[in-house]
């Protein structure tokens, strides 16, 4: 009997259970059916409203571009801002710069100027000389601490044409020409200064007589004959100021370098003298070289 009514139970419960079952799964179809239909009439009405198949890619593209247009525009701020500093950073170097050279070029002309009045005096104020080239090299090479970044020293006389052949009888050389050399560089261990060529003849000369031993090698050249020392020279004794040149090879040495030029005047000339008046007192000039 226990038996019968066990099996009977069981026989219900498992009845249920497969109806259960079945309800479930004739649910479960149900809704596939539904989500079937669904994606069914939403393609039907994405068709009918005509959207293109490319469209997700069209946004995908607008959006990469776009993006794309942003960090360009983020970079091209970026680079500006980066290049607005280094200008201010390198005006900012070459401001210190330019001071630090005109407070070079100002120690250099009170030298020049002292060293002027120096000539003037104990050279062409003392008859004989009491400046030869032995003294003025010892001189330059003891005072060259107070002459930073340059090279060396020199001083050429005016010359004119008539005194020209009693001044190379007393100097026991000939006045050099030094065009010849800025046309024809040679290098500094073929530098032969008795090689060149005798300076032609014209109004004015201005040979070197004096000059620092470390650049002895352009004592007898007459600088009125190079293009940069002439131009410099004509400028100088007519304005009484130091005047530079723009940068060029030096002889011998082949480096580049500026030459200051600084005249030499006779005692009596008036601080108010003309141009005219500063060159009829012109008795020579002071030479800087600078690397």
């Amino acid at each position: 009997m226990n038996w019968f009514i066990n099996g009977g139970i069981m026989d219900t419960k498992s009845g249920m259970f497969c109806d259960s079952g079945k309800m479930w799964l004739k649910l479960w179809e149900k809704i596939l059916g539904n989500s079937c239909m669904i994606h069914h009439h939403y393609y039907q009405y994405v068709g009918s409203k005509r959207v293109p198949k490319t469209w997700w890619k069209k946004l995908l593209m607008t959006w990469v571009v776009g993006w794309l247009i942003v960090s360009l525009s983020i970079f091209w701020y970026m680079r500006l801002q980066a290049t607005e500093k280094r200008k201010e950073t390198l005006q900012s170097m070459c401001d210190e710069r330019a001071r630090m050279l005109q407070d070079q070029f100002n120690v250099s002309m009170n030298h020049i100027q002292a060293m002027s009045i120096l000539i003037s005096t104990f050279h062409h104020g003392k008859k004989p000389s009491a400046i030869d080239q032995r003294t003025f090299a010892r001189y330059t090479e003891r005072t060259a601490f107070e002459r930073p970044l340059t090279s060396g020293v020199a001083y050429a006389v005016r010359v004119l044409h008539s005194e020209r052949a009693q001044f190379e009888e007393q100097q026991g050389w000939t006045i050099k020409r030094m065009d010849t050399l800025e046309q024809n560089p040679v290098h500094k261990d073929d530098y032969a200064p008795e090689a060149l060529e005798p300076s032609p003849i014209k109004e004015e000369y201005a040979p070197v007589i004096f000059a620092q031993d470390i650049i002895s090698h352009v004592v007898s050249i007459d600088l009125l004959s190079g293009k940069e020392d002439r131009e410099n020279i004509l400028r100088a004794r007519a304005s009484g100021k130091g005047v530079l040149t723009a940068p060029f090879r030096l002889l011998k040495s082949n480096r580049l370098g500026v030459i200051l030029t600084y005249a030499v005047y006779k005692r009596d000339l008036p601080s108010n003298a003309t141009p005219p008046e500063r060159i009829q007192a012109t008795d020579g000039y002071v030479f800087l070289d600078r690397y």
